[in-house]
């Protein structure tokens, strides 16, 4: 179920993304009722930047979002992010990959 992804955004910007979950072998959303699921990015030398919890705006089709502010997307670099989702026992690493923070042209 796991794959990658590659997001680009601005120093100090304020994204919502939206992620769509779908199984690996059937290509439907997942159902995501009951899940919790997290965002974390790390730093390349192993600081975590970011932590949170995302929001579940449409369960039954898959989809989820995380609102990023300034502080959380100040640290410019190549970082690591993952999706986990955590119901009842089970935890699973959905997708990782990168989260490139851009430095932008105004200061």
């Amino acid at each position: 179920m796991m794959s990658d992804f590659d997001i680009t955004i601005f120093r100090g910007d304020t994204p919502t993304l939206e992620f769509t979950f779908l199984d690996g072998e059937t290509s439907q959303p997942l159902n995501l009722s009951g899940w919790t699921l997290y965002f974390a990015v790390k730093h390349s030398d192993g600081t975590l930047l970011i932590n949170k919890l995302m929001t579940v705006t449409d369960p039954t089709n898959g989809t989820a979002q995380v609102a990023l502010t300034a502080s959380e997307t100040n640290a410019v670099g190549i970082h690591i992010a993952e999706i986990e989702s955590r119901k009842d026992a089970d935890i699973l690493t959905l997708v990782q990959g990168l989260l490139r923070i851009r430095n932008d042209v105004r200061p």
